[in-house]
Formats: C-alpha cells, sequence, structure tokens
C-alpha cells in the first residue's frame, strides 16, 4: 500500500459517522431545520400528540413522515393535521419502495412527483386545441359586427329609453337642447350617452318643473 492510499483510507475513517441519536436540542437548532443526509436522528418527547403536531407544522413540509404505532384516531389525527411528501407507518422508506404509487415532496422538499401513472403525468404536456365549427365565432359577442346585432341595439335602445324617463322626472335638470327621445342607431347612441356623461347634453325634466324653475328665475 502506498503512502497516498494510506492517507485515503485515513480521511475516510475519518468521515465516517456511526449511528447517532441527539436529545435535548435547541428548538431553533440548524439540526431540527434542515434536511439530514446522514445517520443521525433527533429526540424530542412530547406529553400530547397536538405539541408533535405543532413542532412538524412549524418546520417546512418534510420529504417523508413517519408513524409508529397503530392505525387508530390518533394516527388519522396526525395524516389530516401534517403535510408531508409521503407517509409510512411501521416501516422506512416503504411508501418509496412503491413503483406504482407517486413519490414526491411537497413546498420545500420537492416539486411534484414520480412514480406510476402520476409519474408518466408529471412529465406529461397536454395541450388543448380548439376550432369553431359553428356560424358565430367565441369573440363575436365580445368585439366587431355582434356590438351592431339588432337584438343588441334594440336592447341598448330600450335600456337608454327607460333612462330617459327616469332622468326626465328629476328636478332640476332642464335645458333648451334636450333630447326629446333617444336615437335607434346604435352610433348615436354611444355619442349621446358620452355627450351625457360630459354634461353637454341634459335630458328634459316634467314641464311642470321647468316653467316652476323659469318663473323663479
Amino acid at each position: 500500500m502506498g503512502a497516498d492510499e494510506g492517507l485515503w483510507d485515513a480521511a475516510r475513517e475519518a468521515r465516517l459517522i456511526p449511528p447517532t441519536l441527539l436529545i435535548d436540542v435547541p428548538d431553533d437548532a440548524e439540526i431540527t431545520r434542515e434536511e439530514i443526509f446522514g445517520p443521525v436522528l433527533t429526540i424530542h418527547p412530547y406529553d400530547d400528540l397536538a405539541e408533535a403536531i405543532a413542532f412538524i407544522n412549524d418546520r417546512p413540509a418534510a420529504l417523508a413522515a413517519y408513524w409508529y404505532g397503530e392505525d387508530g384516531d390518533d394516527f388519522r389525527r396526525f395524516l389530516q393535521d401534517t403535510t408531508s411528501g409521503g407517509v409510512t407507518r411501521n416501516d422506512g422508506l416503504l411508501h418509496a419502495s412503491l413503483s406504482n404509487a407517486p413519490f414526491g415532496g411537497v413546498g420545500g422538499s420537492g416539486t411534484g412527483a414520480y412514480g406510476g401513472k402520476a409519474g408518466f403525468d408529471e412529465f406529461t404536456y397536454r395541450r388543448t386545441v380548439a376550432a369553431q365549427t359553428g356560424p358565430q365565432g367565441f369573440t363575436d359577442g365580445m368585439v366587431g359586427s355582434a356590438l351592431l346585432a339588432p337584438e343588441l341595439t334594440a336592447g341598448i335602445d330600450q335600456a337608454i329609453t327607460g333612462v330617459a324617463v327616469e332622468i326626465r322626472t328629476r328636478p332640476g335638470l332642464c335645458h333648451r337642447d334636450a333630447v326629446t327621445r333617444p336615437s335607434t342607431r346604435f352610433a348615436a347612441l354611444r355619442e349621446e350617452g358620452r355627450r351625457l356623461s360630459r354634461g353637454e347634453l341634459v335630458l328634459p325634466c316634467a314641464a311642470t318643473e321647468c316653467e316652476g324653475r323659469a318663473r323663479g328665475r
């Protein structure tokens, strides 16, 4: 064995970490919030399941969660109130070994999943292709000639007529250049609406109101 090989073996031995359990670890210690790639496990005792769930939820979602115990109410509560990429009960890495089931993380522990149909869907891009087969396009109802359709202009004409009648009964809206009735042409309706909004055009009030205001002047 050469000198270099001896140094390499010594360095390799120095890097080996035996299985280690850590107790009384502060909650803000880095090892309690980062993924551990090594045979190290921190021990955090608890008296109530709510404490354990709160401890888990106070940290980024894990790639895997493990439950050692019966499949009872506590386990169901653990599943419901925590988030992780996968869960195994009474074993280690079992969920990751199931080739037909999705395996992956959530949030900071990973995005997406592979395995089974979930893996196929993850790496599949779906593209929507649509074609119009009817006489009227989807966007015709938003822009273009549909805005001048007789049924639409008739509806606008009816709406403006109703507004005009309501405005005529309001006090104080008198003007010599008043509009007697809205136009039935869409372009004219639009222009009159613009003039009304700018205050350039005022619909007449009731005749008695106008006469009374004229006498008051």
